[in-house]
């Protein structure tokens, strides 16, 4: 009977130390793969950025200077280890140069389907892929 009841609390020990682990796996709905796609159209590129269980709003997108930055948060916070501040969880974050003929100023993001598209317009009268001439002397 004895070794029966050892048995049982190891169960138990060994479940408590599972049952978080579990929890940070399983949180927002379980684990999240980011994936990314660039596609080019007549006036920029999409970037579509899928992340199935992430909501709408956990996502975030900014321009800084020459880089556009595309990350995601766990909903809620949590305080830090001192309880002082509050700490955001990361779900992803992946920054990219922006090519020189981007217009950075009229970037545009939609979530639509369960996909970010992020909307990366040429400049005015740019034209990444053109036939050059060659000029002969």
């Amino acid at each position: 009977m004895e070794d029966q009841h050892m048995k049982l609390n190891h169960k138990n020990i060994l479940s408590e130390f599972i049952r978080p682990i579990d929890l940070l796996n399983t949180i927002n709905g379980g684990v999240c793969m980011t994936t990314m796609n660039l596609s080019e159209q007549q006036d920029g590129f999409v970037l579509h950025v899928s992340a199935p269980t992430v909501a709408g709003e956990s996502f975030n997108v900014f321009v800084d200077t020459d880089k556009l930055i595309v990350f995601s948060e766990l909903p809620g916070e949590l305080n830090d280890m001192l309880g002082n501040s509050p700490v955001r969880i990361p779900m992803f974050h992946h920054s990219f140069e922006i090519p020189a003929f981007i217009n950075t100023d009229k970037i545009e993001a939609v979530y639509e389907d369960g996909e970010l598209k992020v909307f990366l317009p040429f400049k005015d009268n740019s034209k990444i892929h053109r036939k050059i001439d060659i000029q002969q002397s």
